[in-house]
């Protein structure tokens, strides 16, 4: 996908806008692994297992990276996936640069499978070298 130069001045002028995350995070998790050097250790999942893992997987950063996968090939299918993707395509419309839905469609009909067929490897590969 290219950008002409009025599309690449309006993704430059949003860049400039962003901010890191700041503050305090949560992660609800049972009274015994509350210790925070212990909350993504996978110890609670290997020993109690977990909704999409068996008892004996530590299965913490596997959860986490497919939430992240999930998350980022599911708005790409159709441009209303995802609050961020209208926000964008909002924000594009106002300032002028028009995003035609079929074609954001077709690419992601198209790029979805190969995205999630390479991350899904990426994410087994992870297992298989740090777990």
């Amino acid at each position: 996908m290219t950008f002409n130069a009025r599309q690449r001045a309006a993704i430059k002028r949003w860049m400039g806008q962003a901010v890191p995350l700041k503050g305090v995070y949560f992660r609800s998790v049972e009274y015994r692994y509350m210790d925070p050097d212990d909350v993504l250790s996978g110890a609670g999942t290997r020993a109690h297992g977990g909704r999409f893992a068996a008892v004996g997987i530590r299965a913490v950063l596997g959860t986490v990276l497919a939430a992240l996968i999930g998350a980022g090939v599911g708005p790409m299918i159709t441009p209303f996936g995802s609050l961020a993707t209208m926000l964008a395509l909002g924000f594009a419309r106002r300032e002028g640069v028009e995003v035609p839905t079929g074609r954001l469609i077709t690419l992601g009909l198209w790029a979805v499978p190969i995205i999630l067929v390479l991350t899904t490897f990426a994410l087994a590969a992870t297992f298989a070298v740090t777990w």
